[in-house]
């Protein structure tokens, strides 16, 4: 069993592969929640970002290699995304759910 950690990053938010490493054996899984950039680091594979990220959630720029973005359930707000009602920006679903 793990528990799912939340917070809210604001600025720049950079996850480490020890950093991803290190939350699974602490029996953890981040839900990583940024206004501004959060970049995951070029060296977390697909498996180790499915294993360790319970969602993210990005207001601003998400930065990752395409094979980490398509890996786990994630969901990145972005104005860039497209805008939507009264200015509200929309969602935009990156790489598969879990449960679906």
């Amino acid at each position: 069993m793990s528990t799912v950690r939340k917070r809210l990053d604001l600025g720049l938010r950079h996850y480490s592969r020890q950093d991803l490493e290190a939350a699974p054996a602490a029996g953890e899984m981040p839900h990583i929640q940024v206004l501004g950039l959060a970049v995951i680091a070029a060296d977390v594979t697909p498996e180790l970002a499915r294993a360790a990220i319970a969602s993210v959630v990005v207001l601003g720029a998400l930065h990752a290699s395409p094979v980490v973005k398509a890996a786990p359930p994630t969901e990145c707000h972005d104005k860039r995304s497209g805008i939507g009602p009264r200015g509200h920006s929309q969602p935009k679903r990156i790489g598969p759910r879990a449960d679906a």
